[in-house]
């Protein structure tokens, strides 16, 4: 998978020329004042973060609660960056800013009890269907499996999934040792050569399943986390709703999560 960069659109070669000034200052000395004015100038990737992930605010949770927790993501990634790995602070930091929103969130615990057992119920009916076919599932299929019509698969993987907050990388971040950095599972080379062919096989299993989704899942998997576009972008490509959208991007995760975890087992065997 390749480096992924949001844009901030506005930034002028002078604000590149300040940023660079900033992170030369706060490598030699850390003080609160430089930190202050690099969290200023990267709180676009905060909002950004937010944006791209689709939450719905609620009277509990507003847009403005989710930005502080993004920030606070920023605020990580700035004391724990290392240029000398050789990643870009934009992709390292969003990695962390969504990390810090999706943890509050688990910790918060948003998503009704039924409509956890609904995704549980649906994301296992995809594992075991497309373990015993050998391919991506047909939403029919996935439906006659489960017992339901066509209908009924199509209302609840909506409600799923506008309930629900799904990411690539933050799946990833779990795949391996409690501190595996996902952008190490997706290229970074290890030192450690046991480390780097474990993540070398988790790199292979995601490409190969990126390859086996269909032409849909793949497009907005493509668009989504190697061109940086919020689903709404995503489905004005499509000519689709953004909720739409947000069902496909969905089954991609759910299908790929299936995918780590047939390997998982298939190794536990062995």
């Amino acid at each position: 998978m390749t480096e992924t960069i949001p844009v901030q659109r506005s930034v002028t070669d002078r604000q590149k020329a300040n940023a660079a000034a900033l992170w030369q200052m706060w490598q030699q000395t850390p003080e609160p004042r430089i930190r202050e004015r690099l969290i200023h100038h990267y709180t676009y990737l905060a909002k950004h973060v937010v944006d791209r992930l689709g939450l719905r605010p609620t009277g509990w949770l507003g847009y403005d609660d989710l930005v502080s927790h993004a920030v606070m993501g920023l605020i990580d990634a700035i004391e724990k960056f290392d240029p000398a790995r050789g990643v870009r602070f934009e992709t390292y930091a969003v990695t962390r800013i969504r990390g810090a929103v999706l943890d509050m969130l688990r910790a918060l615990d948003w998503v009704p009890r039924e409509m956890r057992r609904r995704e549980n119920e649906l994301k296992s009916a995809i594992h075991n269907l497309e373990a015993q076919l050998g391919r991506p599932a047909e939403d029919q299929e996935i439906a006659d499996h489960l017992g339901w019509t066509l209908e009924e698969y199509q209302v609840t993987l909506a409600a799923v999934s506008q309930s629900n907050v799904l990411s690539l990388d933050a799946y990833l971040s779990d795949c391996g040792d409690e501190d595996l950095d996902p952008l190490e599972c997706l290229g970074y080379h290890s030192e450690d050569p046991v480390r780097h062919a474990e993540r070398s096989e988790r790199r292979r299993v995601l490409v190969d399943g990126i390859e086996a989704l269909g032409m849909q899942e793949r497009t907005v998997v493509a668009l989504y986390y190697f061109e940086d576009m919020t689903l709404k972008e995503i489905g004005a490509v499509l000519n689709v709703s953004e909720s739409r959208v947000c069902q496909i991007h969905t089954k991609a995760i759910w299908r790929l999560q299936s995918r780590f975890e047939r390997q998982r087992d298939a190794l536990r065997v062995a």
